[in-house]
Order: C-alpha cells, then structure tokens, then sequence
C-alpha cells in the first residue's frame, strides 16, 4: 500500500469544512416557531428557588446559556442588564444558565451587580433540551413558549429586535 501525503492546506481545509458542516447541524437544533422545551434549573443562595420555563409561561423570556470564562457571554450581560430594566414590567424576563460551580457564579453575580435571573444547570439537561454546542447561545421565548429565534454569539441588536417583536 502506497503512503498518500496531504498538503497542511488541505488537511486544514477538510478540518474546517468539517467542522463547519458540524457547526450547522448543532445551529439546527431549535428552531423558531418551535415549542421550547421545558427545564428546571437550579437556584443560586444569590436568587433562591429553581426555575422552570414552565413557570413563566406568559412572559416573553430570555434563556440565556453562558460562562464566566466566556468573553463574549461577558460582554452581552451590560446589554441584558439594560433590556432587563427596560422591560420587566412588561412581561420580560432572563434566565441565565450556566454548569459551572455555584460559588464562582455566585462571585461573578456579586462583582458586577446583575439583577436578573442566573441559574445553574448542573447535569447540563438545559443544554441537552437546547442542543447547545457554544457560548453564549440565547433563545427568546414568547408568552406562548415558543421559539421567537436564537443567537449563537454576541448580537445585542438582534437580540433586542426579538425581544421586542414577542412583547
């Protein structure tokens, strides 16, 4: 048998299509219009009880999955923070996912003053529902828990012509 030498240019070719092939399928997972799964997360000592999207059926909601290592999930909290404000008397809330360790979630909640929902997911079944496959991924939910849309990545304005259209 013949040894057949592959050029780094084409081996980092085959990669990235590979990889860009994998990356649709996840993007596929959820799609708008479709029902949003149903999840219980676990509460915080920051924020008290767990959390079920069941639980606020009737309001248009952010699930927001992130970490605190995550530069762009870093980022995108300012812009939460602000459509929190803006509106929560309006039926709007955030429900800030992560499985990282509760005390470091916790500290980063405290250093930087959020008030809205954060949670953990601890055995990832939130992520599991949601397909999600990179951070931050942020759906918004309407009143009648359907998928609105989705964003992978740091897209504030999009985000916000979402939460905007369910409200």
């Amino acid at each position: 048998m013949k040894n057949i030498r592959i050029s780094r240019g084409v081996q980092f070719a085959a990669f990235f299509l590979g990889a860009s092939l994998l990356a649709g399928c996840a993007e596929e997972g959820i799609s708008a219009g479709a029902i949003a799964p149903d999840f219980e997360v676990d509460s915080l000592a920051i924020n008290g009880k767990p959390k079920t999207l069941s639980s606020l059926k009737g309001k248009v909601v952010i699930v927001d999955f992130w970490a605190t290592w995550c530069g762009p999930c870093r980022q995108s909290f300012p812009h939460m923070q602000e459509m929190y404000e803006k509106y929560k008397d309006k039926g709007f809330e955030i429900v800030a996912i992560s499985d990282e360790d509760e005390g470091k979630i916790n500290e980063f909640i405290r250093n930087n003053n959020y008030r809205f929902g954060f949670y953990r997911d601890s055995f990832r079944t939130a992520y599991s529902a949601y397909k999600v496959s990179a951070l931050p991924t942020t759906f918004v939910v309407n009143r009648d828990g359907n998928i609105v849309g989705s964003v992978m990545g740091f897209s504030p304005n999009e985000l916000q012509k979402m939460v905007e259209s369910a409200l």
